[in-house]
């Protein structure tokens, strides 16, 4: 069963730019990977809490307000 917001296109598109910034981040990260060690531990750190936060608020939308808990 497919949610109702599936079908409109801004959330689709913001859909994809997500997987874009995933993809974008692990380039980056590899590039950050042969400059420092520490930079690249602390830019892991940080993307990986950006795209929590941003995949949370795409479950927080979906299944609205009243059903979280």
């Amino acid at each position: 069963m497919k949610h109702q917001l599936e079908e409109k296109a801004w959330f689709r598109f913001a859909k994809v730019l997500y997987i874009v910034l995933c993809l974008i981040s692990g380039v980056f990260l590899l590039l950050l990977s042969q400059v420092r060690v520490d930079v690249f531990i602390w830019g892991v750190i940080i993307i990986a809490s950006i795209l929590i936060l941003i995949r949370k608020a795409f479950y927080y939308i979906i299944l609205g307000k009243n059903n979280i808990k």
